[in-house]
């Protein structure tokens, strides 16, 4: 019963104007709200940097792009952007597929779209390495490239990430918050797109300490290709087995991790699969993966009162 209405409202939105003022209220507070959180700020613009456009944009958009909508520029959108053409449905829970396919086909095999639009070229812009804010904090964004999800050394690149910021005995928590009481906060992520993909760093520290923050982090970073412990990679598999089974526990996140396989690889890899290639990682592996990755070419934004000397990076 839920298709049948998700069916309607995807392939027949009603769009009504009279909702359009509320909207655009709650969109422009959020973005307004993004303006007051230094954090979420300072990354917005780090992946601006880090990634190529379109996919360096704001997923919340801009301030200033609030203005020039409007309800026909809405559905002109919907109608021309928002089709059936690639889509993906993961679907994780009690039910019979034979049904549920036969349902699907009723609900969505006769949803065409004629106009289609074509995505507009965007140049790429130019950024900022600092934004000035007064605070008596400092926030340290650094990203460098890895490897895409569908990438054979995927897991490798995985690993290096986790045991850089893998809980609180990963490396950066360890060497810049713990040993050198740096930071109040520090970590990075893996994060992949269809055809490229960064990791993502971040440090939250006092201005007067910013700048040893910034090179020690870097430092550690590079230091990582030098060695890692063996006990490092324990760690790393049995939070990575952890989550695997917090995984099995939801419907949300399996029905999630199917879309998202089956848009990143063309099938879904299952958990005995994922469970075998953290099982096999070994140390010489990810040193080896390390090794054959270019030196990174750092980029580097920093917001707070006074920019910071960035001698790695560009």
């Amino acid at each position: 019963k839920v298709l049948d209405v998700y069916g309607e409202i995807i392939k027949h939105p009603h769009l009504p104007e009279d909702d359009l003022a509320g909207v655009i209220s709650g969109a422009e507070q959020s973005l307004k709200a993004q303006e007051d959180d230094p954090r979420q700020k300072l990354m917005v613009e780090l992946r601006k940097r880090a990634f190529s456009p379109p996919y360096n944009r704001p997923v919340d958009g801009t301030l200033e792009e609030i203005p020039t909508i409007n309800i026909n520029s809405i559905q002109q959108f919907y109608q021309g952007r928002i089709t059936p053409r690639g889509m993906i449905l993961g679907f994780a829970g009690n039910f019979v597929v034979e049904q549920l396919d036969e349902q699907l086909q009723r609900v969505f095999g006769d949803w065409q779209v004629s106009n289609l639009l074509e995505l507009p070229e965007i140049k790429k812009d130019t950024f900022t390495r600092h934004l000035t804010h007064d605070s008596a904090q400092t926030h340290i964004g650094i990203s460098y490239p890895s490897v895409t999800y569908d990438h054979p050394d995927y897991f490798n690149a995985w690993a290096a990430v986790s045991i850089l910021s893998g809980g609180m005995s990963s490396r950066l928590f360890t060497k810049v918050r713990e040993e050198r009481g740096l930071c109040y906060s520090i970590g990075a992520s893996l994060y992949s797109l269809k055809n490229e993909a960064q990791v993502l760093c971040y440090a939250g520290t006092t201005n007067e300490r910013a700048q040893e923050t910034l090179d020690v982090t870097l430092q550690v970073l590079g230091e990582l290709k030098q060695g890692i412990k063996e006990e490092e990679l324990s760690r790393c598999k049995a939070m990575a087995k952890s989550s695997l089974i917090m995984q099995q526990e939801s419907t949300i996140s399996r029905s999630g991790k199917i879309a998202r396989d089956y848009f990143f690889l063309g099938r879904v890899m299952g958990m005995q699969e994922i469970r075998e290639r953290v099982e096999s990682l070994t140390v010489g592996e990810i040193l080896d993966f390390l090794h054959r990755q270019p030196e990174p070419a750092y980029n580097i934004v920093t917001l707070g009162p006074e920019a910071l000397e960035q001698t790695r990076g560009i």
